[in-house]
């Protein structure tokens, strides 16, 4: 007989970390535990954990529907995820790659799980995605030395990472975007693991 799959409705913070096309996770799965170990963090019922697809070669993802394919696993994966936790929040932390993924799953398949607040690293998703669509709390993170970044044009992504998303998006009244500029190459994302640490703290307040 199958065994049902476990809810817990007591977890408050779900958090799931995306990686990039040229990880396999390993960064991340440092950091889940580094955020486990916190004490400023165990009051806090949360749990943390890697959505991994595995090492996506660099020219398969230039095909647009391998892309594809792996928003709607990340959507699928989240969707399990919100039946899961059903009362907590879920806070993505995505990085390259990863960042365009959860971009387009909102796009495209938004009402079939749940996320709150994002948190950007290296992101190669458009200047002028429309998050304002969405009730989604956005932190995206510059890097001004992040040149990975820059070459996502050839992949047909966008520079969101490098130079922010459009003024009119972020600088509007109602903005839910809030952006951090750092001095940052494309895989210096783990230089602001205090300061990952202080969204989750404040979200969770």
């Amino acid at each position: 007989m199958m065994q049902k799959n476990k809810i817990y409705p007591d977890v408050r913070l779900n958090v799931v970390m995306i990686h990039g096309v040229w990880s396999n996770a390993s960064r991340f799965y440092k950091m889940a535990s580094k955020f486990k170990e916190r004490d400023d963090l165990f009051s806090i019922d949360a749990r943390f954990s890697v959505l991994s697809y595995g090492k996506l070669l660099l020219f398969l993802g230039r095909f647009p529907f391998v892309r594809t394919l792996v928003s709607k696993y990340v959507a699928a994966r989240l969707a399990a995820n919100t039946y899961k936790y059903p009362n907590a929040k879920t806070l993505i932390i995505a990085h390259s790659f990863g960042t365009w993924a959860i971009a387009e799953a909102i796009n495209t398949l938004f009402n079939e799980f749940r996320v709150d607040y994002i948190i950007l690293l290296g992101s190669v998703i458009k200047r002028g995605f429309r998050w304002d669509k969405y009730p989604v709390k956005v932190f995206n993170f510059i890097g001004k030395k992040d040149t990975v970044v820059l070459s996502s044009v050839l992949w047909g992504t966008g520079w969101s990472g490098r130079y922010g998303f459009k003024k009119d998006i972020v600088q509007a009244a109602n903005s839910n975007v809030q952006e951090y500029i750092k001095d940052w190459k494309h895989s210096d994302y783990s230089k602001g693991f205090e300061e990952y640490v202080g969204i989750i703290k404040g979200i969770s307040s």
